[in-house]
């Protein structure tokens, strides 16, 4: 082996001194049979002394990796973007880790992005989750920008229009693929199903809510764990305050819905899939849904039933009236006629879940 060079855990490392000075690194580089990786080895060896005598003898501060970027992206987006936001980031960087990892940041650059678009393209990746991301690696070199690593985000200047993000069209559940389905739910996210459907919240809305979120007389839930994390009011109807009304307390949290020990309803997700997939098995002419489509059925029925559209968007909680009014295409021209000039006048939300959730529920 080389001169400088050793192995630990499969990895080459390097071992130099420097005016006086012991260094001890990885290269990175994993040690196979191929005499290529040795030779990958010895060049990044010769890079790595060539950018500490730099630094050492020149003052010249060495090319920063991706890898420290990301660290140095996650001690500010902790303390800035909520926990949803910071986990989705989390889970684009750990994809995008095969073309990014061991490049110095300044060589992320729009010939690489492009590369990787392709690359991830090719794994079959939907455009929404490349555009995804795309988005947690701009927020990592707008980081990088701003410590000086990099004059510019190349990710930013990305043209999203070449990446169209095709929203697939809305297939609303019907009352028999409700009911079938909660025949086969474990009872608290059958709990959880009704309760979408008479508020309109999403999935993570409904995991984590917590008693605090409710007036006194259970009339007003306010959210402050959602999308984009803007706090939000939402009715209950006396559907859902039953449903509140049923659902036992946690000694070990204040969560509404909840597993052993107080635990959050994490695995919603999972079950409801898995719950769709016995289903479909079984009975070959039940059409699949998501618990999203269950706000979806929420704002159809809203509209149908005399809602207007832009408190519909109030309680959905959409920044702009244009994603409220994709639902506009389920009613007749005297239904969206109504829904675009006139206010709900809803005593309560639709109730058509009762005989549904009662039977679930017993």
């Amino acid at each position: 082996m080389p001169k400088n060079l050793y192995v630990r855990n499969d990895v080459y490392w390097a071992r130099f001194k420097i005016a006086g000075r012991s260094y001890r690194k990885s290269l990175h580089v994993r040690v196979e049979p191929a005499k290529r990786a040795e030779a990958k080895a010895v060049r990044a060896l010769e890079r790595l002394r060539s950018q500490i005598e730099d630094e050492v003898r020149h003052g010249i501060a060495p090319p920063l990796l991706w890898q420290e970027a990301v660290i140095a992206w996650n001690e500010v987006a902790l303390r800035s973007i909520a926990e949803n936001s910071h986990r989705r980031y989390l889970v684009s960087l750990n994809q995008c880790r095969l073309w990014l990892d061991g490049k110095q940041v300044r060589d992320i650059n729009g010939a690489c992005l492009r590369d990787l678009i392709k690359a991830r393209r090719s794994q079959g990746v939907s455009n929404a989750t490349i555009r995804r991301d795309l988005t947690a690696i701009s927020a990592v070199l707008s980081i990088a920008q701003d410590e000086g690593w990099v004059e510019e985000n190349h990710a930013s200047t990305i043209n999203r229009k070449r990446i169209p993000e095709r929203r697939d069209p809305i297939s609303l559940p019907t009352d028999e693929s409700i009911a079938e389905m909660l025949a086969v739910l474990p009872p608290t996210i059958g709990e959880m199903c009704a309760f979408a459907l008479e508020t309109g919240m999403r999935q993570n809305e409904i995991v984590c809510l917590d008693w605090r979120c409710i007036n006194g007389n259970r009339t007003i839930a306010t959210l402050t764990k959602t999308k984009g994390s803007k706090l939000r009011a939402v009715p209950l109807s006396e559907k859902a305050r039953m449903i509140l009304q049923r659902q036992p307390r946690s000694q070990h949290s204040k969560l509404v819905f909840w597993r052993e020990d107080g635990l959050p309803m994490d695995w919603v997700s999972s079950q409801f899939g898995a719950a769709a997939r016995k289903v479909a098995q079984s009975k070959k002419d039940f059409v699949r849904f998501r618990f999203h489509d269950l706000r979806h059925l929420f704002a159809v029925r809203y509209l149908q039933d005399g809602g207007s559209i832009y408190a519909l968007q109030g309680l959905l909680g959409h920044t702009s009236i244009k994603t409220t009014e994709i639902y506009l295409a389920y009613l007749t021209p005297d239904q969206q006629q109504g829904a675009r000039l006139g206010a709900a006048q809803k005593g309560s939300q639709h109730q058509r879940f009762d005989n549904l959730t009662e039977d679930n529920h017993a």
